[in-house]
């Protein structure tokens, strides 16, 4: 994934205390922790990031 994906959500969990919750199969349990809302909000500014970045990129024209 281009901007979320398994790997960055366990590297946010375990820097930010929720390496325990990695374990739940409980995805519900899991995003609606206070680490969960935290990658949630880091993931919301992350795409917002992305979006601005790429108002900017050329257009590319199609061959004719």
């Amino acid at each position: 994934m281009k901007i979320g994906g398994n790997a960055s959500a366990t590297g946010f969990f375990t820097k930010h205390g929720g390496s325990s919750l990695l374990s739940d199969a409980d995805t519900k349990k899991k995003y609606s922790s206070r680490v969960g809302e935290l990658y949630r909000e880091e993931l919301a500014r992350r795409v917002k990031d992305d979006v601005a970045r790429s108002v900017f990129l050329p257009i590319h024209q199609h061959r004719q």
